[in-house]
């Protein structure tokens, strides 16, 4: 039986990029994990590649083999809808955006990890009662 990972789209760019711990992030996809994450997760990565793209610091991607690769790495890409209700008593218990509690409470609501290189959500876990349910990147094991 595989694991279950909920990766969220901090993960995901650096599937793309090279930038720090990038090859973490893409021992992930090897890992013969189940990789869900919410809905979401494809506009965050694409708003996060045109930006650096934008800004000059990556090569044209090829969209169509971006939306195979992308949509073609998880298991399943769950409607932000099922979570939303947690996600938004989650974001105002750790005082942090909703977009990026929407990860973790599909995290609880499957009762699997967080992966995460977003270093605001991570220093917001410190003392919250989550912080067990998250996994920093730089820790993989992979």
């Amino acid at each position: 039986m595989t694991a279950l990972l909920v990766v969220d789209a901090s993960v995901v760019v650096k599937w793309y990029t090279d930038e720090p711990d990038s090859p973490s992030a893409r021992s992930i996809l090897i890992s013969g994990t189940d990789l869900i994450a919410p809905d979401v997760i494809v506009a965050e990565v694409l708003n996060a590649l045109w930006s650096k793209r934008r800004k000059g610091l990556m090569p044209h991607l090829d969209l169509d083999e971006l939306e195979r690769s992308l949509l073609g790495s998880f298991t399943e890409i769950a409607p932000s809808s099922v979570v939303m209700k947690s996600a938004f008593t989650i974001a105002l218990d750790l005082d942090h955006p909703v977009y990026d509690c929407l990860y973790l409470a599909l995290a609880a609501a499957r009762d699997c990890r967080l992966v995460t290189a977003d270093a605001r959500l991570l220093a917001r876990l410190v003392k919250s009662p989550h912080r067990d349910r998250v996994m920093p990147l730089r820790d993989w094991p992979g």
